[in-house]
């Protein structure tokens, strides 16, 4: 398979149950408390729970990219984990970057149609005939000074890496289709420059 996703943190499993099975606790005393960005955890069968598709978050700078860096400057921020119930993705959650190397908390939970959106173009990507050769890291790649979320595909062998946008696109970019690192940069730095421009002058 052209894709190999990151192990992420070996004790993320028990770390991420616990804190399903506590919001199931919360949420059975105080109805609101379990409730965290759309998702309640009274929604999932955690008895019934399996992560798949492991991968890192990381995060653009408006202001590293305005100054022409690249994705070598993107902020390593999360591990990500898809929640399967039942063979569906049913929702996402986010393990913080801890300098100990191991799972210490959860920091979101959510649902909806991004949680879906990602796993379809993941198993897109892994069809893709540009990447048959190669063997890449899919990573989610977080944009938000220009409202993008993309898939970066990380090469493991030395070929070009690729980002591909996901639902919705902003209208700066268009097309929701696989770009190439210079391609992608080429689009997106005169926008972060005009926005920066924009943000450092200021009204009147």
């Amino acid at each position: 398979m052209p894709l190999q996703f990151s192990i992420g943190y070996p004790d993320a499993h028990k770390v991420i149950l616990r804190h399903l099975s506590s919001r199931v606790a919360s949420t059975v005393a105080h109805p609101l408390g379990g409730r965290i960005q759309g998702a309640t955890a009274t929604d999932l069968d955690v008895s019934n729970v399996k992560l798949k598709f492991p991968h890192a978050v990381y995060q653009l700078l408006h202001n590293e990219v305005a100054s022409g860096g690249g994705l070598e400057t993107a902020r390593h921020r999360f591990f990500r984990y898809i929640i399967y119930v039942s063979d569906e993705p049913v929702a996402a959650v986010e393990v913080p970057i801890d300098p100990s190397g191991s799972a210490k908390r959860v920091s979101s939970l959510y649902k909806g149609g991004f949680v879906k959106g990602t796993t379809k173009a993941l198993e897109e990507l892994a069809a893709y005939g540009l990447i048959q050769s190669g063997l890449f890291e899919p990573r989610l790649l977080l944009f938000p000074a220009v409202h993008l979320t993309a898939i970066w595909l990380k090469s493991e062998m030395d070929e070009e890496d690729i980002i591909y946008p996901l639902a919705p696109i902003p209208d700066w970019l268009g097309e929701q289709k696989p770009y190439s690192v210079v391609e992608f940069g080429q689009i997106a730095q005169p926008i972060v420059q005009a926005k920066t421009a924009s943000m450092q002058s200021g009204p009147g």
